[in-house]
């Protein structure tokens, strides 16, 4: 069965050289394969590890702009399952399965492939269901960050009203906090600095510490120590200045990566202290995260940018204070 009614090109930016920027190009429509369905993006959000894609951009030459948390409108059906999609909001999603949406290791992985095709074309098991009346740029971070950080605290080693330490409060800090917060935690912030921490009680931290102020550590420690505390900021020395601040048998969850750093296996021995690393989940996860998010009220804070402003969100993928989110 024919397409729902499409324009017969559309705007996609994409790297076109390693370490080029983004550049806008002109794409010609064609119809999915049965099977498969096509959507109108809504909203885009940008991670930190697109840059991934720039530095190995021999890889990706002519892909398009490499989409993760991409709330959409599907404008087609699949002809075999006989579905009807048209004006439904769906999430694409990394990861998709053959038999189950909860199959959670079934990995689309987006280093083996040619970037994502913007409107995307996708498998219906790899869409989570959006409802209508949540505002798209809010639920784009949702889809990696939020989801990331929600089933690592559901996973994670610690019960209510465990002490949880929470590295960063950016785009994914931001959310952990109100998520900790909601599931019963105690969560303490640990920032570098002091100028987020008028929000970080806002948003239901237990405590604010400012490195540049006190051992965080040590500070943690007289708390009893974190059952876990969660890495959110890329940081080359956290494991080595916060493993004291971790209590015997606690863990540290790894979200976001860094480029070097070393991890002190002599302490985690001798306190019998974890670590452990996460990523985005399935679609019936990300449907999971958006249901909690609206029980709970959690507040998700974006940056948006036009689609013309495609280069512009990317850069500020790391300054920027909370998640840049592409309106098309």
């Amino acid at each position: 069965m024919p397409s729902a009614p499409h324009p017969d090109t559309y705007k996609a930016y994409a790297f076109l050289e390693k370490g080029g920027d983004l550049k806008p190009i002109d794409v010609t429509w064609k119809d999915p394969q049965p099977g498969k369905i096509v959507v109108k993006v809504l909203a885009c959000g940008v991670c930190a590890r697109h840059v991934l894609v720039v530095l190995e951009a021999s890889l990706y030459l002519n892909c398009f702009f490499p989409f993760r948390d991409v709330p959409s409108c599907p404008g087609s059906r699949d002809n075999r399952r006989r579905r009807r999609y048209t004006g439904d909001r769906e999430d694409l999603e990394g990861r998709t399965t053959r038999r189950r949406r909860l199959a959670r290791w079934a990995l689309l992985d987006m280093l083996r492939l040619s970037g994502r095709q913007f409107p995307p074309v996708l498998l219906p098991t790899a869409v989570a269901s959006v409802p209508d009346d949540i505002d798209p740029a809010e639920v784009a971070p949702l889809m990696c960050a939020g989801v990331s950080v929600y089933t690592a605290l559901r996973d994670m080693n610690a019960h209510a009203p465990d002490v949880i330490g929470i590295h960063g409060m950016g785009g994914l800090g931001h959310l952990a906090v109100q998520f900790a917060k909601a599931m019963g935690f105690r969560p303490v912030v640990l920032s570098s600095t002091s100028e987020k921490e008028e929000l970080a009680f806002k948003f239901g931290a237990y405590k604010f510490l400012d490195g540049s102020k006190v051992n965080q550590a040590e500070e943690l420690a007289k708390l009893g120590g974190a059952k876990v505390i969660l890495c959110l900021a890329p940081d080359d020395n956290v494991v080595q200045s916060l493993v004291n601040g971790l209590a015997p048998g606690g863990e540290f969850f790894i979200l976001a990566v860094s480029q070097g750093g070393t991890v002190p296996l002599g302490l985690f021995v001798g306190k019998r202290l974890n670590l452990r690393t996460g990523g985005a989940g399935t679609a019936k996860e990300e449907e999971e995260t958006i249901d909690f998010v609206r029980a709970h009220d959690i507040k998700v804070l974006v940056n948006k940018f036009p689609l013309a402003e495609a280069q512009k969100a990317y850069e500020h993928r790391s300054a920027a204070r909370f998640r840049s989110v592409i309106i098309p």
